[in-house]
């Protein structure tokens, strides 16, 4: 998709794209885009590639929030430029990525003159804070097991999760050890067995019944 389609898409007319700045970024994977206390400056859409918002509580745990995808925003962003707000996680690219930057007082001239681009804004802040309350919702109700056993069933691959016991805790939002002991646990019931790539599931059967318990 072109640079003026991906903006097309989000409700710009061509006579407001041609009035605003956007600059491109291209990104390595493991580039840190913002961090805690940094102002934000630009709108970012993701053109390719995936970007990570994560949070490092008081004790020191990494819990990624929620990723930015191809045609995608971050509501931490859209929330600091409508606030004049500081981020408080960081944004760290997960592959190479190549994104759009549209400057704060570009931005905000896009929102008074486009009422297509307005909604765009609202309803992906909509979404994007939706998913953060089921995070919220998640965290909070610390079921763990639940938690990691439907990661397993989301993220195979013909049976096969490629991911590290850190990136799994990471990800459910809970410690390395935890998530340890729950696939311990899990590995002696005969249902995953650990391997070089990760983890197997040997009995999907029983795993899925195990969500339901």
């Amino acid at each position: 998709m072109t640079q003026t389609a991906l903006l097309t898409s989000m409700g710009l007319s061509q006579e407001v794209i041609e009035q605003i700045t956007v600059h491109p970024m291209r990104l390595d994977k493991s580039s840190t885009i913002f961090k805690p206390f940094d102002a934000c400056q630009d709108y970012i859409i993701v053109e390719s590639g995936t970007v990570a918002v994560e949070l490092t509580s008081r004790k020191g745990r990494d819990i990624t929030l929620y990723t930015v995808n191809q045609g995608e925003t971050c509501v931490m962003t859209t929330a600091a430029l409508l606030n004049q707000q500081s981020y408080y996680a960081y944004g760290v690219t997960k592959t190479k990525v190549n994104a759009l930057a549209i400057p704060m007082k570009d931005f905000h001239f896009a929102l008074a003159n486009s009422q297509r681009f307005t909604r765009f804004v609202l309803d992906d802040f909509a979404k994007k804070t939706a998913s953060l309350c089921l995070l919220i919702d998640r965290i909070a109700s610390h079921d763990v097991l639940y938690n990691f056993i439907q990661f397993l069933l989301t993220n195979a691959s013909d049976g096969k999760i490629t991911a590290t016991v850190s990136s799994i805790a990471k990800d459910i939002g809970t410690a390395r050890e935890v998530v340890s002991r729950k696939l311990s646990l899990l590995e002696e019931q005969g249902l995953l067995t650990r391997h070089d790539y990760g983890i197997r599931i040997e009995d999907e059967v029983k795993l899925q019944q195990a969500l339901r318990d």
